[in-house]
């Protein structure tokens, strides 16, 4: 997902208002339409030819499905603006399942706001934003969430959203070399990388902990992986609810994209788990899931660990991750010589906006836990 200020008008868009279900002939001749089981067998091919021909990027058909209406949250409140037959626009927002204190909130993910250039006109980013919102707040929507670039921060905040503040975003240099190789630099610039090496490599990564055993999987998560996410989430205030059903659609399901999954086994129960996904033309990876019963530091690093050692071996020079700073993973991960300053790079805050508060202390900052992997980037 590219970050975009995609849901900073939903707040001023949710009014209860019926929502036709048919298509709606705005005056300036476009039409809009949320994404549904109905007309998603027709739209599915001209989505993926929208999102290469706005964003450079492919995707399947069978990825607007699975996002749009496989998700854990059964639904979405995604919206496409048509002209002349064809799409114009699109406003991405998929329903999440959300612990907040223990108890379940349908809410929204919300980016990928794309109008192509010829269209960029006010009415069409309305009528996406508006139609967005009905919807949402139709279905029961609690709130939406996003990330999004430190620019567009006070836009947002003067249309009704909260800021949460700046997302840490680490950087692991396993080979500096092999980024600066990734980066498409010529061969020569490999020198600089071993110089820069011992400043910003990581450390610390050490064997497994005593009586753990990490190895990966090809399986799909079992009722095993319900209970390791009943007894984490005991530890989260406000988080995405990642049980089997959720990790399974997640990183097993995903079209057009190949996850490693890890899991730590103590005592023939999983105690943890680390998910990545990596690009061998670029060299980089990114680090999707960290988690261990009861925070455990040594699952935690040995997860780490052998998920460092994978990727020295596929030729990956750098490893990103995302977690709240105050978080053990966070901790852990600056620990092990992980980078912070990468999160001035990549300068997104987490926004949040809904007129349901699903708890009192829900806006707290430090009582979100997030990954990267929230974010269904890359």
């Amino acid at each position: 997902m590219r970050c975009t200020a995609a849901f900073l008008i939903l707040h001023a868009a949710t009014r209860r208002t019926r929502l036709e279900d048919c298509m709606r002939e705005a005056p300036d001749g476009y039409q809009f339409h949320i994404v549904s089981e109905v007309n998603l067998g027709r739209f599915a091919e001209m989505i993926a030819g929208f999102h290469l021909q706005a964003r450079g990027e492919r995707r399947s058909p069978s990825y607007w499905r699975w996002c749009s209406l496989e998700n854990p949250g059964q639904g979405c409140a995604s919206a496409l603006a048509l002209r002349g037959g064809r799409i114009v626009g699109m406003l991405g927002n998929m329903y999440m399942l959300f612990s907040v204190r223990g108890l379940r909130h349908r809410a929204g993910l919300i980016g990928d706001l794309s109008v192509l250039e010829s269209e960029r006109s006010w009415a069409c980013y309305r009528g996406l934003l508006s139609e967005s919102g009905r919807r949402a707040a139709r279905d029961g929507v609690s709130f939406g969430y996003g990330f999004v670039y430190r620019p567009l921060v006070e836009m947002n905040r003067r249309l009704g959203a909260e800021s949460l503040g700046r997302v840490p975003v680490y950087a692991g240099f396993i080979s500096a070399p092999d980024v600066l190789l990734g980066r498409g630099l010529p061969g020569w610039t490999a020198s600089a990388g071993a110089l820069m090496q011992p400043f910003v490599g990581l450390r610390g990564l050490g064997p497994a902990a005593e009586g753990v055993e990490v190895r990966g999987m090809t399986e799909p998560f079992g009722p095993a992986f319900d209970d390791l996410w009943t007894a984490v989430e005991a530890h989260r205030t406000v988080t995405v609810v990642r049980d089997a059903a959720y990790l399974n659609w997640r990183y097993v399901r995903c079209p057009d994209r190949n996850y490693v999954r890890l899991a730590a086994w103590r005592g023939g129960q999983p105690a943890g788990l680390a998910v990545y996904r990596a690009s061998a033309r670029r060299r980089v990876a990114y680090l999707q899931e960290l988690f261990a019963l009861d925070d455990d530091a040594g699952v935690l690093l040995a997860l780490l660990g052998r998920t460092v050692q994978a990727l020295r071996q596929e030729g990956i020079g750098l490893v990103t991750a995302s977690f709240p700073s105050r978080s053990p993973e966070g901790r852990m991960l600056r620990g092990a010589g992980f980078q912070a300053w990468t999160t001035r790079l990549w300068n997104l805050e987490l926004i949040v906006v809904g007129e349901r508060q699903p708890d009192a202390g829900w806006l707290d900052a430090a009582a979100w836990h997030y990954s990267l992997g929230d974010w269904l980037t890359h």
